[in-house]
């Protein structure tokens, strides 16, 4: 409720929810009609076996009080007969709806049953009481009257509410056809006669509207935990359906026991920034960050390389290169996966992959060797059909390697070591068209006899390398032979396991949990284990404990507390229900009092009814309010009553205790006015009137109007023990006490207080105790609504510990999806992600064309790969990671990745400057300050990409600094990183069939790549093209002469001109970046991470 100093407006959209007529609505929009019906039947199943219990134990007990306290047994054998032939029959009757199959099928069953049991009950009652009057000619009372509507409403398997009403209409009817039957036979006091009636009347409707109320209750309650279900299962299956795709989408790119890691790392990092958000981290716990680094022995390693690919870069369009690769990385992915070699990553033409790595083989030589046969295969397929003149170059190496993730952005799984090296130099010093291996494999190959087996090539036996390591290498010339025909099959698919649940739709999924969760929706008690066992099927091997006690509270104080906290919208429900039940004591009251001398009675009458109906009046004028406005879109403000009437309703309905004060408000406010019913009783007069009346034998009508009817008050006081279980949210111990409470207080009246009455009033039975017929009466109504509030109650607190539960295990899941989203968007651009988790198949192309991205690739010279450089690798790395933080703004800096311990950047892949897609994307909104105008050419992503690599610079000199001489171990070789940098048209995406990695191709990269390669350390190396871009804004590039590029033969580079405080040296500049100042700042200076 939006409010301000004086007017406000009504917010009705929680309390709109529990409406019963939105609830029947809702529950017929979401489909879930049928499955309501059906536990509405198996629902009423299980309150048939109760009231069989309970009927059997209430004639039981009743016959044996009859038979024991009658002081003459002989006139009660009629009654027991009676009474236990009706129960056996009753139980017969209702026993039909043990058939389950049959009541399903034929729910008019259920109806029939109950009117027969009915008709049974009330039968032999009033068959009892008028045997007694007109063959005995005594005046008994009927024992089942208020009992038989009760159980109608409470407990009769009567579907529609309409039934119940007209059964507890006919058995009202008939028990009032029976009062005066009786009472103008015996009575002659004709006022007194028509009073009697009236209240008889009173006391019926009262007793209906109570009955009506529970079965109104009572579907409320049960089509609003249908709907919630309905809702949490849904939204679990989707997000389970998501979180499906996101973890095999995440499986593909890393293996699971990194992925999983990772995930748990992400996990603690989200719990540690709920608790603490803007606690600064000290720049030393990225030290304390744990590597996720594995050491694996006994593998292959495989580095495949396509020959002549640098002139493919300048002879084809960059989308027809792309097109190839995907051909090829696609047959060689499916390869991989046939001889259980692991893809690592590839590196433009570069294709390297390890035997062995995930599960242990000691095959890993013979797959890894086989593989390379069948690339050879695959790219003469590929160059014989595309007329390409491409070859590829193999190399195998045998040994150990440590394999993980580094870095804190765009994670991927790579290996590393003096074995793989080894492996990337064999393939270096390989022949086209051979598998070049080192003696390590050759030992390992099982079957050598099979292959053509060569020494070595003389490249490779001068390669220093190689020398050094006293690596002796051999020649495998290819032949097709050595390849099965299937494998180089271009149609051949990937063998994915069948997953059913994936092909069948989140719909079929939904409806499928919903029926099967309807099915084991609890109806009992003794349910109540079963319902959590599909839980613990699922979610643990160990037997879930007790929950509740027998009081049912809950074990757990704060899941107590919890659901006792819940809002409270049935308020308006039952203080209606209180404000009925108090009319009819005003009233009873009046006609009860209304010949006494009690002056005060109307004054304290009008006083309690003036109360309940103010509370009934605030518990509804929301309600009048949405009805009057808001239902019919008429925007209306409240004044300053309405929102103070607002307010004290939300305070009821919201707060506990406020709502356990009003509930025993009204508690008291009702039994003020049975007080007054039961004070103004002349006690003495009463019984000497009643001793003379007996001593002399006449009839005094003016008795009836000494003291009160005790037979009234008795059953009103049972309609007050029925309302004080009804109301909700409120404790049920508290309630069970109340109720205990007013039976013992009307104990103390009955047997003590006004003894004399309640044993000279009208019996049940012949010569039976009139104050037992009515205390028995009153445990009646008590143990029935006991056992109905109890059975309620437990559906309630199962419902809500089944939420919580759902909630629990959607907050997990909702936790696990997030630190997949996260992982996968520290992996691939987001955008990427949504495509393939939304339309792009397993091994489809995806790809992007931009005319302007500037790419860097930066090296840590001098750099030896072991263990214990590996933790500094990665330090460094988080550091150049964290830069990227402060590079998103305008022309974003994205990273590619890292190979061996070279640092690939590019910048300008900003999805809204993409010229072209494979598929179509929905256009992101730029980020802020970034401009995307058509017309705009983009050269700015150079200025930005020198800046980050000067930024790369200054933060490995601060990792220098900070860190040598305080961290042990810490060593850098030189200290000093070489980075080259080209811009121009290039095509982004992925390729091959699995594994899914953003990458990028054309020309710049290649070129990128030799202006590191033949560049210098500390130096920031530069094509021609790039340097008059960063001239003209105001950078100054040194001509460095003309560098022999691999594959472009001579050309002219540039080294920028860089200060020994790694500032870009200036010269004039003929144009300015679109941005003001960017908020970059060296990561080793910061405190973000």
């Amino acid at each position: 409720m939006s409010s301000s100093a004086n007017k406000c407006d009504l917010n009705y959209l929680e309390e709109r929810t529990w409406d019963r007529v939105y609830l029947k609505q809702k529950c017929k929009e979401l489909g879930v009609e049928g499955e309501f019906n059906a536990y509405q039947v198996r629902l009423f199943r299980s309150y048939v076996r109760v009231f069989c219990l309970l009927h059997i134990g209430v004639t039981a007990i009743h016959c044996i009080l009859i038979s024991t306290l009658s002081e003459h047994k002989k006139y009660v054998f009629f009654d027991v007969g009676i009474y236990s032939g009706s129960c056996l029959i009753l139980v017969l009757i209702l026993s039909i709806n043990f058939w389950e199959k049959l009541t399903e099928k034929h729910t008019w069953i259920m109806f029939v049953s109950s009117a027969l049991a009915c008709s049974a009950l009330v039968g032999g009652d009033l068959t009892q009481s008028l045997y007694h009057h007109y063959y005995n000619d005594w005046g008994c009372g009927s024992f089942y009257d208020t009992y038989a509507v009760y159980i109608t409403y409470l407990f009769l398997p009567i579907l529609c509410i309409q039934g119940a009403i007209f059964l507890g209409s006919m058995i009202s009817i008939m028990y009032i056809v029976l009062d005066m039957t009786v009472l103008s036979s015996r009575s002659t006091d004709g006022a007194a006669a028509i009073v009697s009636m009236v209240l008889k009347i009173v006391q019926y409707l009262s007793i209906n509207m109570l009955g009506i109320y529970c079965r109104v209750l009572n579907d409320m309650v049960v089509r609003s935990s249908f709907i919630d279900r309905h809702q949490f299962i849904k939204e679990d299956i989707s997000l389970r359906n998501a979180q499906r795709h996101e973890k095999i989408l995440l499986d593909s790119i890393l293996p699971s026991q990194f992925s999983e890691l990772l995930q748990k790392d992400i996990k603690k990092r989200i719990t540690l920034s709920t608790k603490l958000t803007s606690t600064p981290i000290n720049n030393f716990n990225v030290f304390r960050r744990s590597m996720a680094i594995q050491i694996h022995s006994d593998v292959s390693i495989l580095y495949a390389d396509v020959v002549n690919y640098t002139h493919l870069t300048t002879t084809l369009t960059v989308e027809k290169l792309v097109t190839t690769l995907h051909d090829l990385y696609a047959r060689f992915d499916l390869a991989a996966q046939y001889y259980s070699v692991q893809r690592i990553k590839f590196l433009g033409d570069c294709y390297y992959c390890v035997a062995g790595l995930m599960h242990p083989d000691p095959d890993h030589a013979n797959n890894a060797v086989a593989l390379g046969f069948a690339m050879i295969a695959h790219i003469q397929e590929v160059r014989a059909s595309q007329n390409l003149d491409i070859n590829m170059r193999i190399g195998i190496h045998s040994g150990t390697l440590y394999a993980g993730v580094i870095g804190e952005s765009k994670l991927q799984f790579d290996v590393w070591g003096p074995d793989v090296t080894i492996a990337n130099v064999l393939e270096s010093t390989g022949v086209p068209g051979a598998v070049h291996i080192s003696e390590a494999v050759l030992r390992n190959l099982g079957a050598r006899g099979e292959y053509s087996i060569q020494k070595g090539p003389e490249k490779a036996m001068k390669d220093p390398h190689l020398q050094k390591h006293r690596i002796v290498t051999f020649l495998i010339v290819f032949s097709s032979q050595y390849v099965p025909d299937f494998v180089t099959d271009a149609q051949m698919k990937l063998s994915f396991k069948d997953d059913a649940s994936l092909s069948r739709s989140v719909s079929t999924v939904l409806n499928e949990e919903l029926r099967e969760e309807y099915r084991n929706m609890p109806v009992t008690r003794i349910n109540f284990k079963a319902l959590y066992s599909i839980w613990v099927k699922k979610e643990s091997r160990y037997p879930m404990k007790k929950s509740m006690d027998f009081c049912l509270t809950f074990y757990d104080t704060d899941k107590e507390s919890a659901y006792l906290k819940q809002k409270d919208y049935f308020f308006r429900y039952y203080m209606l229900l209180a404000w009925a039940t108090g009319l009819s004591l005003v009233f009873v009251e009046i006609f009860d009092t209304m010949n006494t001398d009690c002056k005060y009675c109307f004054v304290i009458d009008f006083c309690i009814f003036l109360s309940l109906t103010i509370l009934a009046f605030i518990a509804w004028y929301k309600w009048i309010c949405w009805i009057i406005y808001n239902k019919k879109n008429k925007p209306h403000t409240y004044n300053c009553v309405s929102c103070i009437i607002f307010c004290i309703h939300e305070k009821i309905v919201g707060n506990l205790i406020v709502r356990i004060c009003t509930y025993l408000f009204a508690i008291a406010l009702n039994w003020v006015l049975i007080t007054l019913i039961v004070v103004d009783c002349r006690y003495e007069q009463f019984i000497q009137q009643y001793i003379d009346e007996r001593i002399y034998h006449y009839e005094d009508n003016e008795i009836n109007q000494i003291c009160f009817h005790p037979w009234v008050v008795t059953e009103m006081l049972s309609l007050m023990i029925c309302m004080t279980f009804t109301f909700c949210h409120i404790p049920f111990l508290l309630k069970t006490s109340v109720a205990l409470g007013q039976v013992f207080v009307y104990f103390i009246l009955i047997f003590i207080k006004f003894d004399f009455v309640f044993h000279h009033s009208t019996t049940t039975n012949p010569w039976f105790p009139s104050e037992f017929s009515h205390g028995f009466i009153i445990i009646i109504a008590f143990v029935t609504m006991y056992f109905k509030a109890r059975q309620t109650e437990f559906s309630k607190k199962v419902c809500f510990s089944w939420r919580v539960q759902l909630e629990k295990k959607q907050n997990d899941a909702l936790m696990t999806n997030r630190s997949i989203i996260i992982l996968l968007n520290n992996i691939l651009p987001s955008h990427v992600v949504d495509i393939y988790l939304s339309s792009l198949s397993q091994n489809e192309l995806y790809y992007e064309s931009y005319k302007m991205v500037s790419v860097m690739f930066a090296m840590l010279t001098n750099f030896e790969i072991n263990l214990s450089s590996l933790q500094i690798l990665n330090e460094v790395i988080t550091q150049f990671d964290v830069l990227l933080l402060y590079y998103r703004e305008f022309y974003a800096v994205e990273k590619i990745k890292i190979v061996n311990c070279t640092y690939m950047a590019a910048c300008g892949l900003d999805v809204n400057f993409a010229g072209s897609t494979s598929k179509p994307l929905k256009p992101r909104s730029a980020g802020k300050g970034r401009h995307s105008h058509s017309g705009e050419d983009h050269d700015e992503v150079v200025f930005v990409m020198a800046s980050f690599a000067l930024d790369l610079m200054q933060t490995l000199a601060s990792c220098n600094k900070a860190y040598n001489g305080i961290v042990k171990g810490y060593k850098l070789s030189d200290g000093k990183i070489t980075i080259g940098i080209s811009s121009g048209e290039i095509m982004a995406g992925i390729v091959g069939a699995s594994k899914p990695h953003y990458d990028i191709w054309g020309d710049p990269v290649n070129m990128a790549a030799r202006m590191e390669m033949t560049g210098q350390s500390g130096h920031i190396h530069v094509t021609e093209e790039s340097a008059n871009i960063l001239e003209s804004y105001g950078i100054q590039a040194n001509y460095r002469g003309q560098t022999f590029v691999k594959g472009r033969g001579l050309l002219p580079t540039y080294f920028l001109g860089i200060d020994d405080d790694f500032n870009f040296i200036r010269v004039k500049e003929t144009r300015k970046p679109i941005y003001a100042h960017r908020s970059a700042y060296i990561s080793m200076g910061s405190t973000y991470i």
